[in-house]
């Protein structure tokens, strides 16, 4: 969605530039733990995953529910209620996934607690666009525009 003014040109809402930046963040989550879905997945493809979430999924994450948090004025509480419970899916599927990634014996485990974590990850980047597709940078306070120039400047680090 963008929004047009008489005298402006059309400019991406924020929900439009964030499914922008969750497109490649997918494909790189697919990459990278799509094979720890497989039940038999080895123990470095595993620890690989495990490694991923730590770094930069970590960092990706942060810096995107740092952007929302400053939002929440901004959209309807309904909608931080949903956010805060997908975010709160997403630590505890990835604090699972740290706990049991590392071990040896465990690829059928990692595999369900992987998809049930991609899963919610779809889930947040779905309630994050939903939650933005009407505002655009100019409704943004300063402090949120900082953050969005952040998590874009760690976005394109990081495809």
């Amino acid at each position: 969605m963008t929004r047009t003014t008489p005298d402006a040109p059309a400019t991406p809402t924020l929900g439009a530039m964030l499914a922008q930046v969750h497109e490649p963040w997918a494909a790189q989550v697919r990459l990278v733990l799509g094979p720890a879905t497989d039940p038999q997945a080895s123990f470095w493809t595993r620890w690989g995953a495990v490694r991923f979430l730590g770094d930069q999924f970590a960092r990706r994450f942060r810096a995107e529910c740092a952007l929302m948090d400053e939002l929440e004025g901004l959209v309807p509480s309904r909608a931080v209620a949903r956010l805060e419970a997908a975010r709160a899916e997403i630590d505890r599927a990835a604090a699972e996934l740290r706990n049991v990634g590392r071990r040896r014996g465990v690829a059928r485990v990692m595999a369900e607690l992987t998809t049930r974590f991609v899963e919610a990850l779809a889930h947040w980047w779905a309630e994050v666009e939903s939650a933005t597709a009407n505002l655009d940078q100019t409704d943004l306070p300063p402090s949120a525009r900082r953050r969005l120039t952040r998590l874009l400047a760690v976005d394109a680090v990081a495809s």
